[in-house]
């Protein structure tokens, strides 16, 4: 039978995956920097512009990230509050 306690953790539990998949996607914009750096040394301007169309993709992803992030906290405080 579940309880409280094993709900609130599996709550925590995703909480901390989606940081976690943010931390991952913060990864990849510094390595999409670090490639963006590499073509503009190299003169290779479309790639660069490609890269930056990746980097937007990337930001808007860790954005949803953080709302999933709060939307998670709120329903783990709602969980929080059944103890009472």
């Amino acid at each position: 039978m579940a309880n409280i306690d094993e709900l609130s953790s599996a709550i925590g539990a995703n909480k901390e995956a989606i940081e976690q998949a943010n931390a991952s996607v913060a990864a990849s914009m510094s390595s999409a920097d670090e490639l963006s750096g590499q073509f503009q040394s190299l003169g290779s301007e479309d790639k660069v512009g490609e890269i930056e169309r990746i980097k937007q993709g990337l930001e808007q992803l860790q954005q949803a990230l953080a709302g999933l992030v709060s939307n998670v906290e709120s329903i783990h405080a709602q969980t929080e509050a059944l103890r009472g």
